[in-house]
């Protein structure tokens, strides 16, 4: 076999087998059915892992293809770039099409039940974001959180007090902190 199918095949095999891990570890993480924040849509969050793979496989099988038909390496290397791009961005916008389908609205303010749990430790004084469970009549809701007093540590039960955007929220502890309080 020629060296030029050899590199194909061995891109193609390789790749794919890292693309399926990559789909099988995705499936038992949950963190990676999150919604995209405003910073993540950036070109940087579009050529992560899987982007990277679902290309180099769809740039295997095709040069492999390409080759096969016409023996020339300089034609199956450049349909095969072409043809592995158009499939990568393709997936990538159906994964984000997606994602945002499957995402739940955040609820209005009138229809939030007013309290819920720290899942993720809040800082202090509006110092950056924690994650919080809100139950919703309906469902739970995982929203991003701030607080404008002391750290709220997680498994806390919070009071939403306001809501800052569509993915933000305001809240305060419900457990009283006393001066010199042991946690």
């Amino acid at each position: 076999m020629a060296w030029e199918k050899q590199a194909f095949w061995s891109l193609a095999i390789v790749s794919s087998i890292l693309l399926g891990i990559l789909f099988l570890s995705s499936l038992l993480d949950e963190e990676a059915e999150e919604p995209e924040t405003a910073a993540q849509k950036g070109f940087s969050h579009w050529m992560d892992s899987r982007f990277v793979l679902v290309f180099f496989t769809a740039l295997g099988w095709a040069g492999l293809v390409v080759f096969h038909n016409t023996n020339s390496l300089d034609r199956s290397v450049v349909w095969a770039s072409v043809f592995g791009l158009v499939i990568a961005v393709l997936v990538r916008w159906l994964d984000i099409s997606g994602r945002r389908l499957r995402s739940k609205p955040m609820p209005k303010i009138g229809d939030v039940l007013s309290t819920g749990e720290v899942l993720q430790p809040i800082p202090p004084h509006r110092n950056g974001f924690g994650k919080v469970q809100i139950n919703d009549r309906r469902s739970h809701y995982t929203i991003d959180a701030i607080t404008a007093g002391r750290e709220i540590p997680r498994g806390t039960s919070v009071r939403v007090v306001d809501v800052i955007d569509d993915h933000v929220i305001l809240v305060e502890s419900l457990e009283p902190q006393y001066p010199g309080q042991r946690k």
